[in-house]
């Protein structure tokens, strides 16, 4: 059988990151109640961040890619992060910010992207998105860790049929 690319309509996309940035979903996801989720919303989903890219199959708990759980680090809330949706994707609407690293000595590593997981919880969760940075940056200490507006962007691609 012929592989054909395809694409999922901008409507579908735009709704389907509704419900993964915890916005209200239109009539197509309303009311959909999914395990680990509250009214079809994942308001528990946590921002984690990466030293590495993580792969498709990272794992459904933890990654040895994120930061160290050490230092004062740990995943920010996802939900209220998000701009709208549109043309199948969705950017950051407002700073996301990570803690202030207290670790003594050495540093949290050089972070080359953000992860989204449906946990807040350093360790727990399943790995859903994965978000790289346009710069890497090295968190030492004392050092915080911040998002501008806009430059995380989450997008949905092509599909194969």
């Amino acid at each position: 059988m012929a592989a054909f690319d395809g694409a999922f309509s901008d409507y579908l996309e735009n709704d389907i990151l509704r419900l993964l940035t915890n916005q209200t979903p239109s009539q197509l996801f309303a009311g959909v109640a999914l395990t680990g989720w509250t009214n079809g919303n994942p308001s528990a989903f946590g921002l984690a961040l990466h030293t590495a890219a993580p792969t498709n199959d990272s794992g459904t708990t933890g990654t040895p890619t994120e930061v160290a759980s050490a230092g004062g680090y740990a995943r920010i809330a996802s939900s209220g992060q998000w701009a709208a949706p549109s043309g199948g994707s969705v950017a950051n609407g407002s700073n996301a910010r990570w803690p202030v690293s207290s670790q003594s000595s050495g540093s949290w590593g050089t972070v080359v992207g953000v992860g989204l997981w449906t946990s807040q919880t350093y360790g727990a969760g399943t790995f859903l998105a994965w978000m790289p940075l346009s710069v890497s940056y090295a968190v030492g200490s004392g050092s915080s860790f911040t998002v501008v507006t806009g430059a995380l962007t989450l997008s949905i691609g092509g599909v194969v049929i």
